[in-house]
């Protein structure tokens, strides 16, 4: 509320007032001064709320208090001082005032508005300008310096002194290398350079005080020659409490940036490699056998244990990794898929481990790898027989101790990750052959799965072409949704080699091929002519297995030792379970 004039007049003999607002810490001070000469009493304005905007508001008229807020503004965002002039009415005349304002600018912002309020009318000589900008300088809470082109101190404000610890005399001819410990001599030659060319200089520093403490300052320069002199001022303000707060957020800023990468990589990840969600429970089977499968994956999930799946081609061993990692503790972690084979042997180093920026032609930035985007989760290793010798003493270092580097780096990286490898080849053969570490065998090899092909859990072999009948129907927008009893008899009948791979791609085609409601199998032949021809000729497989159970009939069922099968028939005691595993033999 602005005050009535009968009980508040502006004195006579008005006195110029300075003033100093800090946008930083939104320190603000003024000569008590205004409190005497204007009817506005201290304790009307909050001490939080006080600036030159709160207090001069009860002093103009609406139109005049309004257009001074719009010029407070405007500086903040140009720079550029400004003079505003006001006509305020006393009982007893019209008094016209005027208000200076000089920005202070600190890394092209401005941080800091210096000015004063004046009669109109008083015509300041260079004698009173020197006063008013000493005055000014003297009441500063910022540090004033004038250097000389030595670079000696020639004039300190009484802050300065205050902060530094210093009495005056002591920094008068001291050298501002005693102060400044970051820059030299010909840091400094190259700010007067600068300086001289007409233009301001901010500088980041640190300053040592008397008694050896040392703080940060931020520092406007500019150039003045005074007599022939050349002389630099020095505007500066300790920015201890600014660092303070830095440094406190500074890695929670860290970690926000690396997680901000981490999520942008792993959505390129899922982009790229996307795949529908499976769970366990939509697993379709019902073959006894198949459950026993299960069971174990039900075992094992809970566990970090590392699991390997061994199964033919088309078994679906990613859908039983996935229902691991489903049914783990890890499951709202990511599950990072790979595909031994089909990363090129010349960057699967890089996409398992990642590489710095510049490690080969082509890395143009850093790149985190898949261990890292599993990292918390489950890495998928997929037919990991087919990973070259180089990379599986790499993988085993992982194996052992969770480390790694990425290509072209130093710095251990060590992640959490449970593994899950799978692989249609026959691991110990490849240990005989020399073409798989037997060490990491046994560090793979903790849990092993066995997926069962398609042939030995033929029960499914109906389930399974319904489940494919209405998936690829509703895709390609067909009524399909019953099958002859015959056609279910045949595939029960067919081997299929492919396993479920193969079912799903011949239902697909059936589906495109049928006008009707029911699934044309029609095309269909289950074998194929090389069968027909050598129908009653043994394959290589069939063979092995019949002579391996003839090894293990001979030696009565004992597979290991002196006696055993694996003796007899030349071979390593976990090949020979291996195989047994492969053929389904049994005692």
């Amino acid at each position: 509320m602005r005050p009535s004039s009968e009980n508040k007049t502006l004195v006579k003999n008005f006195q110029t007032i300075y003033w100093e607002w800090d946008f930083l810490d939104g320190r603000f001070k003024i000569d008590a001064l205004f409190y005497k000469q204007f009817p506005v009493h201290q304790s009307e304005i909050l001490p939080k709320q006080q600036n030159i905007i709160t207090l001069l508001q009860p002093l103009l008229s609406l139109d005049d208090w309004v257009e001074f807020q719009e010029k407070i503004r405007t500086v903040r965002q140009s720079g550029k001082a400004f003079t505003s002039k006001w006509a305020i009415k006393t009982q007893e005349s019209l008094l016209n005032l005027v208000l200076h304002a000089t920005p202070t600018l600190a890394g092209g912002k401005v941080i800091q508005l210096k000015g004063s309020i004046a009669e109109e009318n008083l015509k300041l000589s260079d004698e009173n300008l020197l006063y008013v900008t000493r005055e000014i300088i003297e009441k500063s809470c910022n540090l004033f310096l004038v250097l000389n082109k030595d670079y000696a101190i020639v004039a300190a404000n009484p802050a300065c002194c205050q902060h530094l610890g210093y009495q005056l005399s002591e920094l008068i001819s001291t050298s501002i290398l005693k102060l400044d410990i970051e820059h030299n001599i010909p840091q400094w030659n190259n700010f007067l350079k600068h300086l001289k060319r007409g233009n301001t200089l901010d500088i980041e520093t640190s300053f040592q005080r008397k008694d050896g403490t040392i703080f940060p300052i931020t520092a406007a320069a500019t150039y003045l020659e005074k007599d022939n002199q050349a002389l630099v001022c020095l505007l500066a303000r300790d920015i201890s409490a600014q660092r303070r707060l830095e440094s406190q957020w500074k890695p929670a800023l860290i970690q926000t940036e690396n997680l901000r990468i981490q999520l942008e990589e792993e959505r390129t990840y899922f982009q790229e490699t996307f795949v529908p969600e499976h769970r366990f429970e939509n697993i379709i089977s019902k073959s006894a056998a198949y459950q026993k499968v299960l069971q174990q994956v039900k075992r094992v999930a809970p566990t970090d244990s590392t699991v390997l799946i061994e199964g033919e081609t088309g078994t679906g061993k990613e859908l039983l990794a996935r229902a691991v990692h489903e049914l783990s503790r890890r499951k709202k972690r990511n599950l990072i898929v790979v595909n031994c084979a089909s990363l090129p042997k010349e960057l699967i180093e890089s996409e398992l481990f990642g590489h710095e920026e510049g490690a080969f032609t082509g890395a143009n930035k850093q790149k985190r790898g898949r261990f890292e985007l599993a990292d918390g989760g489950t890495i998928f290793l997929d037919e990991i027989g087919e990973l070259p010798m180089s990379m599986q003493s790499n993988l085993l270092r992982v194996l052992q101790g969770g480390t790694f580097e990425r290509v072209g780096g130093t710095q251990s990286i060590t992640v959490n990750v449970r593994i899950i490898a799978a692989t249609n080849r026959i691991l110990l053969d490849m240990i005989d052959e020399g073409t798989f570490r037997e060490d990491l065998y046994y560090r793979l090899n903790v849990f092993p799965i066995r997926n069962l092909p398609l042939r030995e859990r033929v029960e499914d072999i109906p389930l399974l072409v319904l489940h494919f009948i209405e998936k690829y129907a509703k895709k390609i927008n067909r009524q399909v949704n019953r099958v002859n009893k015959s056609d279910l008899l045949r595939l029960q009948a067919y081997s299929f080699p492919g396993n479920v791979r193969e079912l799903e791609n011949i239902i697909e085609r059936a589906i495109i091929l049928s006008t009707g409601t029911t699934l044309n199998l029609d095309f269909w032949q289950p074998l194929h002519k090389k069968e027909k021809v050598f129908v009653d000729f043994p394959t290589l497989d069939e063979l092995q297995k019949q002579h391996i159970e003839s090894a293990l009939e001979k030696c009565k069922w004992k597979v290991s030792g002196h006696n055993g099968a694996a003796r007899l028939l030349g071979m390593k005691d976990q090949t020979l379970f291996s195989k047994m595993r492969k053929y389904g033999i049994s005692k």
